[in-house]
């Protein structure tokens, strides 16, 4: 089955707001071939450039979006100078809840942030300030480690880096620690000590309270630097980009090579590797499944040594590597432009690539503006199975996107605006909620749905345990009718005025999902 095309509107209001939400998929009648339903789009910002960089889910009602602002007005008045880090705590309707930024005078940027086991954050990312809620900088750009409550209250923020640009990109908690990676360009202060080259790959483990217990280094003498982290049985595995033929990589195919290091506990090499072609190819992302079966995300821009083919531009480039380092399956897509892959994320044993695109053509459905959101569904040998864009009439960027329950998943990013002479106007932050519906058949679940007359019964034979909550959207995603805490398990809606045409009946209890079409033929 191929062309489904789903458009669901939100209206504009002050500039703020995308006109159109787009989306477009292809899929072969299987485990993917699924209705997608579009449960919001919401825009958050100001005047100035507000973009998302993570979502963090809390619990089944709330997830904490973590974002960047330039903006001096609606909720982010209390900006202290450049770029402040915002934290919005979102219901599971994406209305906020609770917010905070912080920040100092220069550039403070999130990246990404972990849940601790005291019900604590720990957010991660790169600072230029040395005043505000950052009291040190030791040049250029600096990590930054903060410890968030869970008011959203910062409660202590703890800086490492040296005189020149240091960026941290993952972070991940082990038993009473915590792992973080990145890349140095500094060879003093926090990273003085075994220097590799031009720019190195760090990783640091802290203590839960942000100090550092020890620090190892990798790279050779070109530019190296940490994307990703994983851990499996006492390893650790870190996902990276390097140039360099020397030191820690023994090869390079031509310019930036994805590369993967693995590591003791202690943060000694066991072995690592490196994968790419004669041009740039950089990691963006890591998951071990288990010892034998490691997924790679890349953006890739080569067309020999281990790639096949390109597009153009930058395309998506997703393996998987056994053991022994070797690739084992790959996958490369995109169009004739820029197809940006962001990270790789699991949903039911199959794997799923968000990113962004600029193409539209090739591989890459038609796309509405400058760059839209695109998100790939691929099986667990790489087969692709679902293929779609999200986006209007701007530029629409997915930075993060991950699953929020068995049902549905949320990506987030920006979305700007562009002026008549092609140039970024504004951006806001861009959050989207999307379920993925099961359909059950009649003849299975012995559910009845019958319409006549305006009134619409449900009888649910399968007796859903408590009370649930009623949707009906119309066949292009658009809310008809909602209904929430109902108590019976037989439901009389009356007054229902429905054109001729195909709808989906959507019922949750309990963490249980129904999903269900009908039509109107009067």
């Amino acid at each position: 089955m191929t062309g489904i095309i789903i458009y669901a509107c939100f209206n504009f209001k002050k500039m703020k707001k995308i006109i159109v939400f787009f989306l477009i998929l292809s899929c072969n009648l299987d485990l993917y071939c699924q209705d997608l339903i579009t449960v919001f789009e919401k825009n958050y910002g100001g005047l100035g450039f507000d973009e998302a960089a993570y979502i963090l889910p809390i619990n089944s009602d709330s997830i904490l979006l973590i974002s960047v602002s330039n903006s001096k007005d609606s909720y982010f008045s209390g900006n202290k100078g450049d770029d402040d880090v915002i934290l919005m705590l979102l219901n599971k309707s994406g209305n906020i809840i609770g917010f905070n930024q912080f920040g100092g005078s220069g550039l403070d940027c999130p990246i990404k942030a972990v849940k601790c086991k005291d019900e604590t954050f720990l957010i991660i990312g790169y600072s230029k300030s040395s005043d505000g809620d950052f009291k040190k900088n030791n040049g250029n750009m600096d990590i930054f480690i903060a410890k968030i409550n869970r008011k959203l209250k910062v409660q202590w923020i703890k800086v490492i880096g040296g005189s020149e640009a240091d960026y941290a990109y993952d972070i991940i908690e082990l038993d009473d620690y915590f792992l973080i990676t990145g890349y140095t360009n500094s060879t003093d202060y926090d990273f003085s000590t075994n220097v590799k080259g031009e720019s190195d790959i760090f990783l640091l483990k802290i203590d839960s309270s942000g100090n550092t217990i020890w620090q190892k280094r990798y790279g050779g003498t070109e530019s190296d630097n940490g994307r990703s982290l994983s851990y499996y049985k006492n390893k650790i595995y870190i996902g990276c980009s390097t140039a360099s033929l020397n030191g820690d990589f023994k090869n390079n195919y031509g310019g930036l090579d994805a590369a993967i290091i693995i590591t003791d506990l202690s943060g000694n090499i066991i072995k690592s590797k490196t994968f790419g072609g004669s041009k740039n190819d950089g990691l963006k992302s890591l998951i071990v499944k288990n010892d034998n079966k490691i997924y790679i995300g890349a953006g890739s821009e080569s067309n020999d040594q281990d790639l096949f083919t390109n597009q153009g531009g930058q395309d998506y480039w997703v393996f998987t590597i056994d053991s022994s380092l070797n690739i084992t399956e790959r996958v490369e897509m995109g169009g004739s432009r820029q197809d940006i892959l962001s990270q790789l994320k699991f949903y039911k044993d199959n794997v799923i690539a968000f990113g962004t695109t600029s193409s539209g053509n090739g591989d890459v459905p038609p796309i509405k503006g400058m760059y839209d959101g695109w998100i790939v569904f691929m099986d667990s040998s790489l087969k692709i199975k679902k293929n779609m864009v999200f986006g209007a009439d701007f530029s629409d960027i997915i930075n993060f996107g991950d699953f929020s329950s068995s049902s549905s998943f949320n990506f987030c990013g920006s979305t700007s605006l562009i002026d008549s002479l092609g140039h970024y106007d504004q951006s806001n932050i861009w959050y989207v909620k999307v379920d993925i519906l099961n359909e059950i058949p009649d003849n299975k679940s012995g559910n009845i749905i019958q319409y006549e007359n305006s009134r619409l019964i449900i009888n649910l034979n399968n007796k859903l345990e408590g009370k649930f909550d009623l949707r009906i959207f119309n066949i292009n995603g658009k809310l008809i009718f909602s209904k929430l805490n109902l108590p019976s398990n037989v439901l009389i809606i009356q007054n229902l005025k429905l054109e001729k045409g195909a709808y989906i009946i959507d019922i949750v209890s309990n963490g249980t999902r129904i999903s269900k079409k009908f039509i109107v033929t009067n």
